[in-house]
């Protein structure tokens, strides 16, 4: 799992890359990237995370990613497109106990 900070931009994009990049290996089955705390994501976060999903599909990693779905990350991700091209749980619960491969639908929770 990695989680993270309460913002994401550009002063700290190669941080989250390092994070990210750190538990996308080959071997693992699923990555889980907790959003919960994190309020502010520029596009460089977002460019972060369409590496991670590059990646996570070479490896076939089931990368679940967990933001609710009244934050503004919420938002973020529909108005990019990112809500439909990966696995957005509304809670880590949520992320922790879906079977391998299946897909959230934040709109519904």
């Amino acid at each position: 799992m990695v989680s993270l900070p309460g913002e994401v931009s550009h002063y700290n994009a190669t941080q989250v890359h390092e994070e990210l990049m750190g538990a996308l290996e080959p071997g693992v089955s699923t990555v889980i990237l907790d959003l919960t705390l994190t309020t502010f994501f520029d596009s460089a976060g977002l460019g972060k995370i369409a590496i991670a999903r590059r990646l996570a599909g070479v490896y076939h990693i089931d990368l679940r990613v967990v933001a609710a779905p009244s934050s503004q990350l919420a938002g973020f991700f529909a108005s990019s497109g990112y809500d439909r091209v990966l696995a957005i749980y509304p809670t880590l619960r949520g992320a922790l106990i879906a079977p391998r491969g299946s897909r959230a639908d934040t709109r519904s929770a």
